[in-house]
């Protein structure tokens, strides 16, 4: 009985100590953001993509954040969902946006050239596109339709010196845009002295790649010395390929013959979650406190429907 005792405390160590060193994602179902929504209705609609290999992907409401969402609808917008293939009737007349949120690998279901052949001429006669992708291999699947765009993705992970991730050795970065470092630009997404836009003081990107077109297309910016890292797919390490200086952004906004297109490169810039990494809580992101993330998809959004005048 005393074996048994003690072999059952020990396997119940064991499992404590295993739980408190996991890493977990859970959706943080408490979260709303409190902003001032515009004055005015506008009737703007937002069609979020939930076929393609995206977060919103085969999800019910209650099995992925829908913090976006609560936003956009607060503020004015309705929101939709792409449950087909894109094609030139998915984006009629009545649709103002079309959002790809946390596009996968190219394994899994991609955009295909037709879908960016007919989302390319959308956005061209008046459509607006918002594009989030992330670090590798997540993003691989809208690189065609970034190439078609002219957007320059650097598919890889964004690391600086001295900024390390979740962990000390990961090699993906945790950067903070700001005011005081200068990473936020003056785009009209952030700009200071529009006042349909909310305030932006502080973005957190949170492990992320790299996007790049014009320097005035550059919305959240990043230190020179930045370095990206690909994942070399023939034996899998992680390897320098080249160290973006100048030539990189985290999000970039441009526009696109009649319309326009918002890009960033962090999965999880317009998530809310709550990720434990090694008992340490981190908000991912927009119900960070100390982060206007929300603010910034709130003005992402203006801007995209041209409603920021």
């Amino acid at each position: 009985m005393l074996i048994t005792y003690r072999l059952l405390l020990s396997v119940m160590l064991l499992s404590i100590c295993m739980i408190s060193s996991a890493r977990y994602t859970t959706i943080d179902t408490e979260f709303s953001f409190v902003f001032t929504p515009l004055p005015r209705p506008h009737g703007s609609t937002v069609l979020i993509d939930s076929y393609h290999s995206t977060i919103f992907r085969n999800k019910l409401p209650g099995k992925v954040d829908t913090g976006i969402i609560d936003i956009l609808q607060k503020d004015g917008f309705k929101a939709n969902f792409l449950l087909q293939p894109l094609m030139e009737n998915s984006l009629t007349k009545g649709t103002n946006i079309f959002a790809i949120i946390g596009m996968r690998n190219r394994r899994t279901r991609a955009l295909s050239e037709n879908e960016i052949v007919a989302l390319k001429r959308w956005i061209n006669g008046g459509g607006s596109l918002l594009l989030v992708v992330g670090h590798y291999p997540n993003g691989e699947g809208a690189i065609g339709l970034m190439k078609a765009l002219g957007v320059e993705y650097l598919n890889g992970y964004a690391n600086y010196p001295g900024l390390p991730g979740e962990k000390q050795d990961e090699l993906c970065s945790h950067f903070t845009m700001s005011r005081e470092n200068n990473l936020l630009t003056s785009h009209p997404v952030v700009a200071k002295s529009n006042p349909v836009m909310l305030p932006v003081n502080r973005v957190k990107y949170l492990c992320g790649g790299a996007v790049y077109r014009k320097p005035e297309d550059v919305i959240l910016d990043m230190p020179a010395g930045t370095n990206i890292y690909y994942r070399n797919e023939d034996n899998g390490h992680l390897e320098l390929r080249e160290s973006s200086g100048q030539q990189s952004a985290g999000m970039i906004g441009f526009q696109y013959g009649k319309g326009r297109v918002a890009v960033a490169a962090d999965q999880g810039i317009f998530r809310n979650l709550i990720k434990i990494f090694d008992g340490k809580r981190v908000y991912v992101t927009m119900n960070d406190p100390q982060a206007d993330n929300a603010a910034l998809f709130v003005n992402t959004m203006r801007w995209l429907a041209g409603i920021d005048q």
